[in-house]
């Protein structure tokens, strides 16, 4: 079973269970992140990373999945002999395997499922240094939502056409017919305003 990401564009596949993968009702409209304390090679990193998809892996945790801009991600890794959240990109061999930028794997972290109650100031290694990053995680600051109260129980009992109409003017759209074979809700989760990096005097 793969869980997709929600963005169309971003093709990156959470791999889960079968058996216990499933979004989990109450906990669906997951924020975006805004992350800053990135230093050195990594500093780039600092800003919103967007909410992509969730789902529980074989032991019934909920895991989420972010991407700072569809290609670098933040994620549980559980299958590590030091298991906690990792930041990845693809490797630049262009194999299908995947480079590990830094890692946070204190107890606070190993134990969270949402990184936006994070505790502050958890330390983050960065990957091939001695370097250790304070990261401050948590919601970004984000614009309204229009159809973040959309439910999909009420989407699903429209027509083909009905359907149709809803997504030029309602929060409801017919891409959920490939996924679930019924109309399904528009994207509910906030977006981010921009990231503006905080000017230092000197």
């Amino acid at each position: 079973f793969c869980l997709r990401v929600r963005d169309q564009n971003f093709d990156a596949i959470m791999r889960v269970s079968s058996t216990v993968a499933s979004i989990v009702a109450g906990e669906l409209h997951a924020c975006s992140l805004l992350i800053t304390g990135f230093e050195g090679p990594l500093e780039k990193y600092n800003g919103n990373w967007r909410y992509a998809g969730e789902g529980r892996d074989p032991q019934g945790h909920l895991r989420r999945l972010y991407t700072f801009d569809n290609q670098v991600l933040l994620r549980y890794n559980a299958n590590s002999t030091s298991p906690g959240w990792q930041i990845t990109r693809p490797a630049v061999s262009g194999t299908y395997h995947e480079d590990l930028l830094a890692s946070c794997t204190t107890t606070a972290c190993k134990e969270s499922d949402d990184l936006s109650a994070l505790p502050p100031q958890q330390p983050w290694q960065a990957e091939g240094s001695n370097a250790v990053m304070s990261l401050h995680v948590g919601c970004c600051p984000a614009k309204p939502n229009k159809c973040s109260k959309c439910i999909d129980s009420d989407c699903a009992q429209l027509s083909v056409a009905a359907c149709a109409a809803s997504q030029i003017v309602g929060c409801c759209q017919p891409f959920g017919y490939a996924d679930a074979g019924r109309c399904g809700c528009k994207d509910q989760n906030a977006v981010c305003e921009p990231y503006k990096p905080t000017a230092v005097t000197i």
